[in-house]
């Protein structure tokens, strides 16, 4: 846990963080250096208004640069309905930083370790919480999330390194959030689907704490030593994919490997089922996303045809009168939604005027398969076993 003293005098950027504009923004670097990098957690919900309870508690308004200490047990208040009323916000703006001499604070009803920051968004009526923390703490919290406390060790170790290795490449990297007009960057990370999955205070367990330790610092490093992305997801279905059958970039570190180890899955098997119309605005939406060509646009008095995709087809073949289309699978599941398609696994026909969708796993499909990993920590593989199976071209490499 965060002691006491550091998060009574701390509200700051990241020591770890050398970049001058995230150090005006919170104040001040970190007065000490710390081995652990701090990681900012964007959470998911917005408030129009925010209570923030705790014991001794400090509190910066960055605004007017006004620092308050506040005895006792204490909740504070910041009405942000009220505060977009008073002042226009053109991007998200930080508007105040809290601390507690225990290294816990209450937001609602979610416990929070380290520092809270409380942002005004760009519509000036509401504002998003940021939990300020160090990555340990952060993947105690995560573990329940993301995978089951009442896994198998060796599988939450599994999981620890690779939501580490994630959440380190978007802290060195400073990617998931940009203002345009000044590159400066509030969060590394969201709690949310799109990046990871947190928990807070109350998900710890002694199980998650334990698998953080036994791992703590270790990342895995892709080829010639490059940091790169580490990817987790449910089930595969029998084979992961690669980052560019999936999204838009290619990691050279990974690699497709066969997984017979989630066929005990319950949710291995899905059905989804579209009318052939839904075509049409589907392909609308590949135009309006650059998927495809503008000379698809034309296609409204043209029949539609989906060629039968074969189980790992990369792309779907897609017929516009008489021109081929090739399209990502991952795109069908990015518009239908993820609850209808629920894997990049699947395969595609079309019979008497419906479109049908038969698939395996749950999720996108890329890196460690968790649910794999379950099974073979149950076999009594370890971690790096584990890790070494899913992501061979990867290697385990402790950073502090």
């Amino acid at each position: 846990m965060i002691s006491k003293m550091r998060c009574l005098f701390i509200l700051s950027a990241l020591s770890f963080s050398s970049h001058a504009k995230i150090a005006r923004i919170y104040g001040s670097t970190h007065p000490y250096e710390e081995k652990v990098p701090y990681i900012r957690v964007k959470m998911p919900s917005t408030h129009s208004k925010v209570k923030i309870k705790g014991l001794d508690i400090k509190r910066k308004f960055h605004l007017t640069n006004d620092i308050k200490f506040f005895p006792g047990r204490k909740g504070i208040s910041i009405n942000c309905s009220l505060l977009g009323k008073r002042q226009q916000f053109k991007r998200p703006t930080l508007v105040a930083s809290f601390a507690s001499s225990t290294g816990l604070l209450t937001v609602t009803n979610d416990k929070y370790q380290g520092l809270v920051h409380v942002v005004a968004r760009e519509d000036s009526r509401n504002c998003n919480i940021i939990n300020e923390t160090d990555l340990e703490s952060y993947l105690g919290g995560l573990l329940s999330k993301e995978m089951n406390a009442k896994w198998p060790l060796e599988a939450l170790k599994a999981q620890a390194v690779a939501a580490r290795t994630y959440a380190y490449h978007k802290i060195k990297t400073l990617e998931a959030s940009k203002n345009n007009d000044e590159g400066d960057h509030l969060y590394h990370i969201e709690n949310s689907e799109k990046h990871q999955v947190s928990g807070d205070f109350f998900d710890i367990t002694k199980s998650t704490k334990k698998a953080t330790e036994q791992t703590e610092g270790e990342i895995l490093i892709g080829g010639k030593g490059k940091l790169t992305s580490v990817f987790f997801h449910a089930s595969c279905g029998g084979k992961t994919l690669l980052p560019n059958q999936v999204w838009q970039n290619r990691v050279r570190s990974y690699k497709s490997v066969k997984c017979n180890f989630c066929k005990k899955s319950k949710k291995k098997h899905w059905k989804h089922q579209f009318k052939s119309r839904e075509l049409g605005k589907f392909v609308n939406w590949l135009i309006k996303e650059n998927h495809i060509s503008d000379d698809a646009k034309f296609h409204k008095h043209k029949k539609i045809f989906i060629v039968k995709s074969k189980k790992w087809d990369r792309n779907l073949r897609l017929y516009l009168g008489d021109k081929l289309y090739k399209i990502k699978k991952s795109h069908i599941r990015r518009y239908f939604g993820r609850f209808k398609v629920r894997s990049n696994n699947f395969v595609l026909a079309m019979k008497k005027g419906k479109v049908y969708l038969q698939g395996n796993g749950h999720g996108h499909g890329v890196g460690m398969c968790q649910l794999g990993a379950l099974d073979l920590a149950k076999k009594g593989w370890s971690y790096k076993q584990i890790l070494a199976h899913y992501l061979p071209g990867h290697k385990i490499q402790k950073i502090y």
